[in-house]
């Protein structure tokens, strides 16, 4: 799916969202246009739950900025680190089950991605 064209799915779609580090790739409009449709695919109750690159990662010493936390990777592609801070802005509608900094993946010893879970209010 083309995460940088609105989501073909309508309101209320969804009981559970999932994404594991593929929101990062987006300038920052994008990026809250992504988690507003992400909360409006959501069935009320439904849960969102999330893996992202953190401000941490060392990749960003080696790339450069374009605007705060997105920056042009070494690779040549542009990436969006997250902090607990800037996903729990991200998710202000969200009811915060968990947001931390202990997320790890096997492919590198990276162990302070941002994992967040949330709830979609019933309301």
């Amino acid at each position: 799916m083309d995460l940088s064209r609105p989501l073909p799915f309508g309101p209320g779609s969804f009981d559970i969202v999932f994404s594991h580090l593929s929101l990062h790739y987006f300038p920052l409009v994008r990026t809250r246009e992504l988690f507003e449709e992400i909360f409006t695919l959501l069935k009320p109750g439904g849960i969102f739950a999330t893996l992202a690159n953190t401000v941490d990662d060392p990749e960003i010493k080696r790339s450069e900025p374009i605007e705060p936390d997105y920056y042009l990777t070494p690779s040549g592609i542009p990436k969006r680190f997250f902090s607990i801070d800037s996903m729990g802005k991200f998710t202000s509608g969200f009811e915060t089950l968990l947001l931390d900094a202990h997320g790890q993946t096997h492919k590198d010893q990276i162990n302070t991605l941002i994992r967040f879970v949330g709830r979609k209010p019933l309301k």
